[in-house]
């Protein structure tokens, strides 16, 4: 029996990262679906079944979570210069 589908959408990833990330979940099996499900919910995890069959997926996995962090920590950023850009002093009227 195949496993369930990533509920990607339910990750929260960026838009950016959506064909990469559709394409690196849609190929997971049942064992790593499970651990993607606790990866991007954060849960706490010891996964102690890698090996080199399932270690491109691991690493898929977790690069796809680092770099989902990387562009929400870009965008926060991209968003706060631009609001301090409208109020070049420093101050901004609360």
């Amino acid at each position: 029996m195949p496993a369930s589908p990533f509920m990607f959408s339910a990750a929260m990833l960026k838009k950016r990262l959506g064909p990469s990330g559709q394409r690196i979940t849609g190929r997971l099996n049942a064992i790593e679906t499970e651990l993607a499900s606790s990866i991007f919910s954060y849960t706490d995890i010891l996964f102690g079944a890698r090996s080199i069959h399932n270690a491109r997926a691991l690493r898929d996995l977790s690069s796809l979570h680092a770099l989902n962090h990387i562009f929400k920590t870009r965008d926060r950023v991209i968003k706060n210069n631009a609001k301090l850009a409208q109020h070049p002093d420093g101050l901004r009227k609360t």
